[in-house]
């Protein structure tokens, strides 16, 4: 549940970055928060990612090697789980 809390609280950073262009010395704050917030989103997806391994959620033909190549394939998940 806390995925979609922080994505779906993406659009306020980028809005305060947006705001930022018409206000000098502000977009220190603004970059921080952005950042903070992407941050969050890439632990929750290496949590949700760590809980998938440790759940043997993966599809068996897809080796560890190639699922953690992120330029390739996404692995795939079992159906149903």
């Amino acid at each position: 549940m806390l995925v979609p809390l922080v994505v779906a609280f993406l659009p306020f950073p980028t809005r305060l970055a947006a705001d930022t262009l018409h206000n000098e010395g502000a977009e220190p704050m603004a970059a921080t928060i952005h950042g903070l917030t992407l941050l969050a989103i890439r632990i929750l997806e290496f949590a949700l990612d760590a809980d998938a391994r440790r759940g043997h959620l993966y599809s068996p033909q897809q080796t560890p090697m190639r699922c953690r190549a992120r330029d390739e394939d996404f692995c795939s998940l079992r159906p149903g789980m």
